[in-house]
C-alpha cells in the first residue's frame, strides 16, 4: 500500500523535493506582539501577553484539514484548528499563550505549522519563521531587612535591629542591615554592579518623605559578594535618626536594588518595614563601640 497524495500547494511534476515533509509553498505564519505589533518580534512591552499568530489559509487546503502549530518543538495544542469551507483562502488569527512563550524563554524561536488531512497519512509542514523573543524580563527577588522584631509588633525595626548580636564586635554597627540575595542567578557576573537604594517616609501611613535620609550606593560585585551579601544603611545619624524627629517618631523604611544586564535595567520590588528607633525616653540609646 503506497499513498503519494500531497497536501497543500504543489510544484513541478515530478517534484524533486517530494517526499520531504516540508512543503515550502505553504504560506508562512507571522507572529506579532500584542503591544509592540512588530512582525516576528516580541519585545519587553509584550511581557505577560499572548502573541498574535497570523496565517493566510492556502487556497489548495480543504474543509476538515487540521492545522497544528509549534513554538519551536512545543505543540500549541490550544491552537489546533479544523478548517471550515469559509476559511479557505482567508486570513486567520490565532493566539499563542504567554505560558508557552515564557517556557521557551528569550531566544530566536522557530515557529511552523502542520496540516493533516483526514484519511491521508502524509502530514505536511510549513517552513519555519524565526521569532526574536526578548519579552521575558527578570524579576529580582526582594531584599530583606534583618533584625526585625520577632514578637509583637513582628518585623518592626527597633533599636535592637541596629546591632548584629551574632557579631557583637562588628565596628560597622549601628546600622539597618539588608540581606541582598544571590545575584548570580540573574546572570550577573563578577565585575558587574548593583545599586542599593534606601528611603523613608513619615508615620505608619501617608507618603511624606523623611528629608535627608536617602541613600544610594553602587557596589561592585566580586567573588565574595555576588552570591549574596549584607548591605548596611549608615551612618545612623544621617540615614536613620531623622526618622525619629518630632512630632512623629515612627516611619517606614524602604529598600530595593537595581542592576543593568544586556542594556536593560532591572529593579527588585521594594521591601518596606516600620522603623521605630526609640524607647520610652527618646531615640535609641547607642552602644559604645569596641
Amino acid at each position: 500500500m503506497v499513498n503519494l497524495e500531497r497536501v497543500g500547494p504543489v510544484g513541478p511534476d515530478p517534484d524533486p523535493e517530494w517526499p520531504e515533509p516540508v512543503n515550502p509553498r505553504l504560506p508562512l505564519p507571522a507572529v506579532y506582539g500584542k503591544k509592540s505589533d512588530t512582525e516576528n518580534t516580541l519585545l519587553p512591552d509584550d511581557e505577560f501577553e499572548a502573541a498574535r499568530l497570523l496565517l493566510k489559509i492556502d487556497a489548495s487546503l480543504q474543509e476538515n484539514d487540521v492545522l497544528t502549530f509549534y513554538w519551536d518543538d512545543t505543540h500549541l495544542d490550544t491552537l489546533d484548528y479544523s478548517l471550515a469551507t469559509d476559511d479557505i483562502g482567508e486570513d486567520m488569527e490565532f493566539e499563542v499563550p504567554w505560558a508557552a512563550i515564557a517556557a521557551r524563554g528569550n531566544d530566536i524561536v522557530p515557529v511552523h505549522y502542520k496540516v493533516r488531512r483526514p484519511g491521508n497519512p502524509n502530514v505536511v509542514w510549513s517552513d519555519t519563521v524565526d521569532v526574536d523573543v526578548t519579552a521575558i524580563g527578570i524579576h529580582p527577588e526582594q531584599p530583606k531587612f534583618l533584625g526585625g522584631n520577632t514578637s509583637e509588633p513582628v518585623g518592626w525595626l527597633t533599636c535592637d535591629a541596629l546591632y548584629d548580636d551574632g557579631d557583637p564586635d562588628n565596628p560597622l554597627d549601628p546600622a539597618i542591615r539588608v540581606q541582598v540575595p544571590d545575584l548570580a542567578q540573574y546572570g550577573l557576573k563578577v565585575g558587574d554592579k548593583v545599586t542599593l537604594k534606601w528611603t523613608a517616609v513619615q508615620g505608619l501611613e501617608g507618603e511624606t518623605p523623611v528629608a535627608g535620609v536617602d541613600l544610594d550606593e553602587t557596589i561592585d560585585l566580586t567573588a565574595t559578594n555576588i552570591n549574596g551579601f549584607v548591605w548596611r544603611v549608615q551612618p545612623y545619624a544621617k540615614h536613620i535618626l531623622p526618622i525619629f524627629n518630632p512630632p512623629i517618631h515612627d516611619g517606614r523604611g524602604r529598600v530595593h536594588y537595581e542592576f543593568e544586564l544586556a542594556g536593560r535595567t532591572y529593579e527588585s520590588d521594594i521591601e518596606e518595614e516600620v522603623v521605630a528607633m526609640h524607647d520610652a525616653e527618646g531615640s535609641c540609646p547607642l552602644r559604645s563601640r569596641p
